[in-house]
């Protein structure tokens, strides 16, 4: 997998720039908490392009740090140069204001600066609202500020000023997609298949992981943890620094947003990666971080859910497959009319002489889907080799049926 990429190319992150280009083109002002450090650079230059490009709107960057004061003379200086004129906040709106300024800069200026920021932004869409202008501001706070923004949420009810967060991109579904893309697509070999699965659901949406976990086999257990620990060595983590934090951590489950007040801690705690979030698992502790509090359990549990995925719908066709083949030919051991499960049709075959061709051809593919269904129904781990011999064996299985 490539570092290279374009996380705000990816259907999720396009749909979430799609609904704040929407609100900002109607004039609601938007303050935006990242949760994940490096995608706010790319945000902020997707989102410009996208609204100067696609929506034809006058927008404006506003660099905090490069401001004299957080007043709507030093940004109507910074917008207008030295000759600006003295105005009242709904005239600047009205008639000099660009259509979105987007607020950049947050994390660089002094806490004084930042709080001056917030009031602004918060009079801006009062203004917008009591005037009906569909002029927005749009500010962008990284997630370890988090707690800056819930006075925005405690002081106005305007549907003019809204709190936006950018989580779950890219989702473990795309993470699944780029590996496969990147290593032949829908022709690529039975071990990209299964790297692609593992990598999808170990490192959530930490791109940076996938691409390391990416470059192994990933043969076992044994060969994920060295990688988990590799990982955590190259960001220099150490286990004192996320222990204590995550012992009083309530994880946001699938499907539940962060949201400020209830929420801060695991947005602070996703901006440092302690934690990771997709759509699909909720949040869930960096994998590289359970590596160092030797949490061996947690990952073998993402390797088992991944192999689930793969390996249940395999086993499932070859048995159908199987019984379809067989059906004429086995004892029925199992008493009713529907297809045995793949424990009943090693049993059957195991009633049939030992010379018989059918045990003599069928019967050791049939015992080791069903030792491999029986693991992962134990919730152990299979390593890559015995979902070799599964996948060869379901090929020859399918090239019969198609003769």
């Amino acid at each position: 997998m490539s570092r290279n990429i374009n996380i705000w190319s990816l259907p999720t992150a396009v749909q979430t720039l799609n609904e704040i280009r929407r609100e900002l083109s109607e004039g609601v002002s938007l303050c935006i908490v990242a949760t994940t450090p490096g995608s706010v650079y790319d945000f902020q230059k997707a989102l410009l392009h996208g609204l100067e490009m696609e929506d034809c709107l006058i927008t404006y960057s506003l660099h905090l740090p490069e401001l004299e004061s957080v007043t709507l003379a030093g940004i109507q200086k910074a917008l207008v140069g030295s000759e600006y004129q003295s105005v009242s906040l709904d005239q600047f709106i009205r008639s000099e204001a660009p259509d979105v300024i987007l607020v950049q800069g947050f994390d660089e200026v002094v806490p004084s600066f930042q709080k001056e920021t917030i009031s602004l932004i918060r009079r801006w869409a009062d203004h917008c609202h009591a005037g009906g202008d569909k002029k927005s501001l749009c500010l962008v706070v990284p997630g370890n500020l988090a707690d800056k923004v819930h006075e925005i949420r405690s002081h106005t009810t305007s549907s003019r000023l809204k709190i936006r967060y950018l989580a779950g991109i890219p989702s473990a579904l795309e993470v699944q997609l780029i590996s496969r893309a990147q290593s032949g697509g829908e022709f690529a070999s039975v071990e990209s298949h299964w790297r692609e699965l593992l990598v999808s659901s170990l490192s959530g949406n930490d791109l940076d992981m996938a691409y390391l976990l990416g470059q192994s086999k990933l043969n076992d257990l044994d060969d994920i943890n060295h990688v988990l620990k590799e990982y955590a060595d190259l960001n220099s983590w150490k286990r004192s620094a996320f222990e204590k934090e995550l012992k009083t951590w309530t994880p946001l489950a699938n499907g539940i947003r962060p949201d400020i007040p209830q929420h801060i801690e695991n947005i602070k705690l996703l901006w440092k990666q302690a934690t990771v979030y997709t759509p699909e698992y909720g949040e869930e502790i960096h994998p590289a971080i359970l590596a160092l509090l030797e949490s061996y359990d947690e990952i073998k549990h993402r390797v088992w859910r991944a192999q689930t995925t793969l390996v249940l719908p395999l086993i499932d066709e070859l048995r159908i497959k199987i019984y379809t083949l067989l059906k004429n030919r086995l004892p029925n051991t199992w008493d009713h009319q529907d297809i045995p499960e793949i424990g009943q049709i090693k049993y059957s075959l195991e009633q049939l002489p030992m010379d018989d061709p059918a045990r003599k051809q069928f019967y050791d593919t049939v015992r080791h889907a069903r030792d491999i269904r029986n693991k992962l129904a134990h919730t152990e781990v299979i390593v890559l080799h015995e979902y070799i011999i599964l996948w060869n064996s379901w090929q020859k299985i399918r090239q019969m049926i198609c003769k």
